[in-house]
């Protein structure tokens, strides 16, 4: 019943419609007609010719025929069906990417499924020919898929004596595309079977697509997140320039902004350079929590001591002693003979010797600090600190 049922199952139409005219899906479309009419029109002698010319065969036909077979056919209803549901799909995914980005991922997907009927041959050992441009409209599938796993497509179906019209989501109808090809492409290697169908090449674009969508989309359908639209995507970039022309203009400006403006000018923002203008609120949360965690889960964030210490340096003029004492550990740790680190133990031995209970800490940092013979104002303050940590106070003296 299942290759029954998958035989007799034919979409006609999909709920989600384009929006635009798609353009690189309509001049595919008359570039496989045009192939085709062209193996028709021809003498067989000249069309077998041209067929064999560029369809792919591994280890024997040129490299080239990697892209040409994906757009010659074996017959009218093999390209029949191809274009009809490269048609309901290829709008939708063109009108994301963009023409000329879908023209391109249109190939790689042909080549993609080229590879895997090239590893299919070898499972099995025989140099069959591939000709079709389903491993492409898989490819497609697989984009439309991660996209709109969700949106519902419009089936004609005819099991025995039954027939009629079925909505299948598209997470489903993949899945069981993907169920299909894997338990024909399992049964051609197990027996070392060929057919006329490419289930291997199938698998090969579906996995491009699906790869190439998450990397480039994410899987936002899945996680709830919706994308943001071309006009809105236009609004923030204009709404982005005007608040970053406020933002670096004036600082009398700056206090002005509001929030959403002060997060538009700064959402790139680097910690350094926020910690330099002296700003601790960005995105509805404090800064400086970005700072925390920057500090605690990646030390080495900054790899340049220099500039290690002068986030140290900044975070102390701006009040931020907790976080300062935190990345002056961490510059002392990641690089400890470094002059910066010298200088970050006499940074942290002077918070270290205003806090209660770090004196000890504090004399060590200062001794080492000395020790390693710093400018004279520095060691003059340096000297200053170390002579008062020493000091008993009073009520020792008396006790002993």
């Amino acid at each position: 019943m299942f290759p029954f049922f998958l035989f007799f199952l034919f979409p006609y139409a999909n709920d989600n419609p384009w929006q635009r005219f798609p353009l690189a899906t309509v001049l595919l479309i008359i570039v496989n007609v045009f192939a085709y009419l062209c193996t028709v029109w021809l003498p067989a002698p000249e069309s077998e010719a041209l067929v064999r010319g560029l369809m792919y065969r591994p280890g024997e036909s040129a490299w080239f025929t990697l892209l040409t077979c994906t757009f010659l056919h074996a017959g009218l209803f093999h390209l029949g069906f191809n274009l009809w549901f490269f048609y309901l799909v290829g709008g939708q995914v063109e009108e994301r990417m963009g023409t000329l980005w879908f023209v391109l991922f249109y190939l790689g997907g042909g080549l993609s499924a080229s590879l895997g009927h090239g590893l299919y041959c070898w499972l099995i050992g025989q140099p069959l020919g591939l000709l079709g441009s389903s491993g492409s409209i898989y490819a497609v599938l697989g984009a439309y898929f991660v996209l709109y796993p969700f949106k519902e497509f419009r089936f004609w179906y005819f099991i025995l004596y039954r027939w009629g019209t079925i909505k299948i989501a598209t997470l489903f109808y993949v899945g069981y595309k993907v169920l299909g090809d894997v338990i024909w492409a399992w049964s051609q290697v197990a027996h070392q079977a060929s057919s006329n169908i490419g289930h291997w090449s199938h698998l090969g674009g579906l996995a491009f697509g699906v790869a190439v969508a998450l990397a480039a989309f994410g899987a936002y359908p899945f996680t709830g997140k919706r994308p943001l639209s071309r006009e809105e995507k236009a609004r923030h970039r204009r709404f982005r320039r005007a608040s970053r022309r406020k933002f670096y203009s004036d600082d009398l400006l700056v206090e002005r902004m509001s929030e959403a403006e002060l997060a538009a000018a700064t959402d790139d923002i680097t910690p350094l350079e926020a910690i330099r203008r002296g700003l601790f609120f960005h995105n509805g949360r404090m800064l400086e929590w970005g700072y925390q965690e920057m500090l605690f889960e990646n030390p080495k964030a900054c790899v340049k001591p220099a500039m290690q210490l002068e986030m140290i340096e900044m975070l102390c003029i701006h009040g931020r002693d907790g976080l300062a004492e935190v990345a002056a550990w961490n510059l002392i740790e990641a690089h400890p003979n470094t002059p910066e680190a010298i200088q970050a133990r006499f940074e942290l031995g002077r918070m270290l010797a205003r806090l209660p209970g770090t004196h000890h800490e504090a004399l060590r940092l200062l001794r080492e600090f000395l020790a390693s013979e710093p400018a004279l104002r520095e060691r003059s303050e340096a000297e200053r600190l170390v002579r008062r940590l020493e000091e008993r106070p009073l009520w020792r003296w008396r006790r002993k």
